[in-house]
């Protein structure tokens, strides 16, 4: 191969790379272009190449993007611009561990960004203050409970938060639901001290047919008898 073609392979590929892309006066803009990166005409020149491709790429994205989509991006903006330095600078090192991640598990995390972008707003703000009322040890809990649950499984969680949200919707005075872990919900019932005769110590019981706090003592008419009595039931008249 000659010197010459050697020398157009090695422009191109420069070309190519997104740290030397050449740069674009603002005259050299689309109109549309232009109309969308208008805040920073006064700045353009400034600006490094790579920086200009990037905005003229996001540009693109703007004008391909529905008035909703246009919409939604707009507030994401916001919502940005009002977040504080520490903060923006967590969300930060949250994408540069994202973008080091298997393609399949970004995957993964696109789908369910977008899951979460098309529930109604009052759904979004409900998980976000649920979120955020979350200690450090339960949001880690949740992401090992979604990590470890299989597709149907996680299926299974988002009708079961949906059928929520929506039975909130209908029934605003209804007592919230039972947030109960399964070890809570079937956990060992109840005990009742029962008091037997003087000297012995008080033995644990299931409080089964016993009212709770009531002060359990064994039969008078046989102290031996492990059947106990209340002792706030009336007792029945002599003779019978």
């Amino acid at each position: 191969m000659s010197i010459r073609k050697h020398i157009l392979c090695l422009a191109l590929a420069l070309a190519l790379l997104p740290g030397v892309a050449r740069a674009v006066s603002w005259d050299a803009l689309t109109p549309a272009e232009q109309n969308v990166l208008a805040p920073l005409k006064e700045n353009w020149s400034n600006l490094p190449e790579d920086r200009q491709e990037r905005l003229r790429q996001s540009a693109a994205r703007w004008q391909s993007m529905t008035p909703e989509q246009q919409a939604a991006a707009k507030e994401k903006l916001e919502r940005w611009k009002s977040l504080p330095a520490e903060q923006k600078e967590h969300v930060r090192q949250h994408y540069e561990e994202y973008k080091k991640l298997p393609p399949e598990d970004q995957e993964r995390i696109r789908k369910a960004w977008q899951r979460y972008h098309a529930m109604p707003k009052e759904q979004r703000e409900q998980l976000r203050q649920r979120w955020q009322s979350m200690t450090p040890e339960q949001r880690q809990q949740a992401r090992e409970r979604w990590q470890k649950a299989t597709p149907q499984e996680r299926e299974q969680m988002r009708q079961r938060m949906q059928q929520m949200q929506q039975m909130r919707r209908q029934n605003p005075g209804q007592a919230p639901a039972d947030t109960r872990s399964f070890r809570e919900r079937h956990q060992a019932p109840a005990t009742t001290q029962i008091h037997r005769a003087p000297g012995r110590e008080p033995v644990q019981a299931p409080a089964q047919g016993v009212q709770p706090g009531a002060t359990v003592f064994p039969s008078e008419t046989n102290p031996q008898s492990p059947g106990p009595t209340r002792e706030t039931e009336p007792q029945g008249a002599p003779g019978q």
